[in-house]
């Protein structure tokens, strides 16, 4: 029972997150709304590769931003493309588990949880 909880309560952040990445790519004018299906899938690949692959930082918003652009528009994320470099992201996401890196998921999470209870008018 717990574990079906705490799945939701995992599966209820990321969904949060990317309401929140929405709003903002929104809020930034929705930079990607011209390009084709097909360039935006070829953009998203080529951004994931520099964030999670390369480590670049830098691009996350571009990133946050071309997943928001293929949810407004239905569409899922071209993972099929990236198969072969997952293995990498993965070993990239054991090295960046540090003690730092999960007091900070705890906060995000905690903030996450404290916005959840707070009452909705």
């Amino acid at each position: 029972m717990k574990d079906d909880h705490t799945g939701r309560l995992v599966e209820a952040f990321i969904l949060h997150d990317q309401m929140e990445d929405t709003r903002w790519y929104l809020e930034r004018g929705r930079a990607y709304a011209a390009i084709t299906d097909e360039d935006l899938d070829m953009c998203w690949v080529e951004t994931f590769r520099a964030v999670l692959v390369r480590g670049d930082d830098s691009r996350q918003t571009e990133f946050d931003d071309l997943g928001a652009e293929l949810r407004l528009r239905g569409l899922p994320t071209p993972d099929h493309l990236v198969m072969a470099d997952m293995a990498v992201v993965q070993k990239r996401l054991r090295a960046a588990d540090t003690p730092a890196r999960r007091q900070l998921i705890d906060r995000e999470i905690k903030r996450f949880l404290q916005e959840l209870a707070r009452p909705q008018h």
